[in-house]
């Protein structure tokens, strides 16, 4: 290209997210894990609402949180109030932003 041509935007990249748990089954449901080599990622369903956050830490140690996903689910549901929701639920609606490496660890929740 000739300085000056444009270049197309990168596509954005898929959070990498790595030995993920569910810390919580319900109000919230919660699930963390670690995203890449230098983050982790918690994902929670509260009263209604979805919400996905990532905590990254540079090469000097400062850290950093970023929101990548906040949606009230629980209008578009009738369940303002929701509380639950399954991982394969929260891995479904987060697909386009994040990519889960090997199963949720959800052991001590499994009746």
């Amino acid at each position: 290209m000739q300085q000056g041509d444009s270049k197309p935007a990168p596509a954005a990249e898929l959070v990498q997210v790595y030995g993920h748990r569910r810390t919580c089954i319900a109000a919230p449901s919660q699930w963390e894990g670690r995203a890449g080599e230098h983050g982790s990622i918690c994902i929670r369903y509260r009263w209604g609402t979805l919400r996905a956050r990532l905590t990254l830490t540079d090469d000097t140690g400062s850290t950093s949180e970023t929101c990548i996903y906040e949606e009230d689910i629980g209008s578009k549901t009738g369940d303002r109030l929701g509380g639950y929701m399954t991982t394969d639920e929260m891995q479904k609606i987060l697909a386009g932003l994040c990519r889960f490496h090997g199963e949720c660890d959800e052991e001590d929740w499994i009746e």
